[in-house]
């Protein structure tokens, strides 16, 4: 129809509904202003709500009434629908193969990062302990730190789940620092001994042993100078040679640009959500357990029109 002529459609069809009721008896009209004029009172109300019901009639020969355009209307629409179903259906396979396709580029995408992540992780990892052991090998003053620090290091060669495939590395890498340990052990052990014989030389009097003890402390000073030197390069050429293990890249095809991009959420742990923030969190009864539980209540027998039970009111709840 058009808009010209639509108007004109309407009223002849709400002539047609009209003469319909007046068949009946019905004077629509008039009913309905009597409806309109319709006043309650408590004291008349049963026999005022007789009124209501010659309305509730009219409403429903009106509903009850056959459409003489459904027809028309069911067949333009199952037409429509013969066209749009098999479209539909293809689309929806398709843009599940697609989505599928589309999801497992995102995943092998986001597995490809966390492997980067892991492989960098680990590196920095080796480049910390080996720096950290360095320096403490260069600071060392007594033979039972440098045993401590042998001991740190053989646990760190022998950890396979921290260091994963290049467990080996660090192993090897491990070994470059054997002659620095040795080295500071036997400055150690030299120091230890030049300060016992200028201590007897000093309480034997014996000036001559004094200045040559102080002289091979001096000596053995530069010595420690040495072990802290080589330490700092070897922290720096093993950690530079840590960086330069090659990860082979994945190459992965680009994923498709998603038609639409929100924010959703989902709950890992809800006690820890109701811990910290109860107000996100909202309770709410099973309402097909509670129903189950009412219908087994009735099936039994109630008495009276409301009861209350586990904190919940079950009441008659009346339509008029």
């Amino acid at each position: 129809m058009s808009e010209t002529t639509t108007p004109v459609a309407i009223d002849v069809t709400k002539a047609e509904l009209q003469i319909a009721l007046s068949k009946e008896g019905l004077q629509y009209q008039q009913l309905l202003q009597e409806g309109e004029n319709l006043t309650f009172t408590k004291d008349g109300l049963v026999e005022q709500g007789a009124s209501l019901k010659t309305l509730r009639s009219v409403q429903k020969k009106l509903g009850d009434i056959e459409n003489p355009y459904t027809a028309n209307w069911k067949a333009w629409n199952e037409a429509r629908k013969s066209l749009v179903d098999p479209v539909a259906d293809v689309l929806k396979r398709k843009e599940a193969e697609y989505r599928k396709l589309a999801l497992e580029i995102e995943a092998d995408k986001k597995k490809a990062e966390q492997e980067k992540e892991r492989v960098s992780g680990i590196k920095q990892a080796i480049d910390s302990f080996f720096i950290a052991q360095s320096q403490a090998i260069a600071g060392a003053k007594t033979l039972g730190e440098l045993t401590a620090i042998e001991k740190i290091i053989g646990s760190h060669k022998a950890n396979k789940a921290r260091y994963a495939e290049f467990l080996p590395d660090l192993v090897g890498k491990a070994e470059n620092l054997t002659p620095l340990i040795k080295q500071q052990k036997d400055n150690i052990r030299k120091l230890e001994a030049v300060k016992e014989a200028e201590a007897k030389a000093t309480e034997s009097g014996d000036d001559q042993a004094v200045l040559d003890a102080m002289e091979a402390k001096e000596s053995l000073q530069n010595k420690f100078d040495e072990v802290n030197i080589k330490a700092q390069e070897q922290a720096v050429g093993m950690a530079t040679r840590v960086e330069t293990v090659v990860v082979p890249e994945v190459v992965l095809p680009a994923a498709p640009k998603p038609r639409r991009s929100v924010w959703v959420f989902e709950s890992v742990d809800i006690n820890e959500t109701l811990k910290k923030m109860p107000n996100f969190v909202e309770l709410s009864l099973n309402k097909e357990k509670v129903d189950e539980y009412l219908k087994a209540k009735k099936a039994e027998g109630i008495d009276g029109e409301e009861f209350t039970v586990f904190g919940i009111r079950f009441y008659i709840q009346k339509s008029f």
